[in-house]
């Protein structure tokens, strides 16, 4: 017998709604989404390459975690490298992060024309990169929206733009609120013969509790 069989037959409409709602979000929970997710934030990311040709990126290794705390959306985040926070209209908060290998490949062909095939040691991000990035950045943010356009049981918002960008990760716990969140994480090759790897990382802010 399902659940909604216990529903009281003398409930008002707005119980009932809420009653269905509560149901349905149980069952996007139980969903299992992780390819859905992997292959959308995959396609996103090639899709915003387009435009950098020498950057040859070629996914390799994806891992998606659904509904997780802040503390772990937070946790495993590049060591080194950019971190942005994301909004959306109705000002719920995400993030985006990239690796400093990736930061290093977009920097490179958009100065030099192709990626260098020797990796340089991690380094502070500044506002040239920052203004380097934002086209790829935006870009895959475009994409995976399109993407997902269509999932039914969508947990997450329709669209984020770029925020700021967070040069003090401090203030990471602070800035983001205590909620859940689906975190997609990306890793891929970078060059003509992939000499070098970068990483991307996406984290959306769960809509429905």
């Amino acid at each position: 017998m399902s659940d909604t069989s216990s529903i009281d037959e003398n409930a008002t409409p707005g119980v009932l709604a809420r009653i269905v709602a509560a149901h349905a979000r149980q069952a996007a929970v139980a969903r299992d989404r992780t390819d859905l997710l992997s292959s959308a934030w995959h396609r996103a990311l090639r899709h915003a390459a387009v435009p950098f040709k020498a950057l040859h990126l070629s996914p390799t290794n994806a891992v998606v975690e659904e509904h997780v705390p802040l503390a772990t959306a937070l946790d495993g985040l590049p060591d080194h490298g950019l971190i942005a926070v994301l909004e959306d209209r109705d000002g719920a908060r995400g993030l985006i992060a990239l690796s400093h290998g990736t930061i290093d490949a977009l920097v490179e062909v958009q100065t030099t024309g192709r990626v260098d095939a020797r990796e340089l040691p991690p380094r502070p991000v500044t506002r040239i990169d920052e203004a380097l990035c934002r086209d790829f950045i935006d870009l895959s943010l475009a994409a995976f929206s399109r993407e997902t356009e269509r999932v039914e049981d969508r947990d997450w918002p329709r669209r984020m733009g770029f925020g700021s960008r967070i040069a003090d990760r401090r203030q990471l716990s602070l800035l983001m609120h205590d909620r859940l969140y689906n975190r997609m994480t990306q890793e891929f090759d970078l060059g003509e013969d992939g000499p070098r790897q970068g990483q991307a990382v996406l984290v959306l802010p769960r809509t429905q509790d």
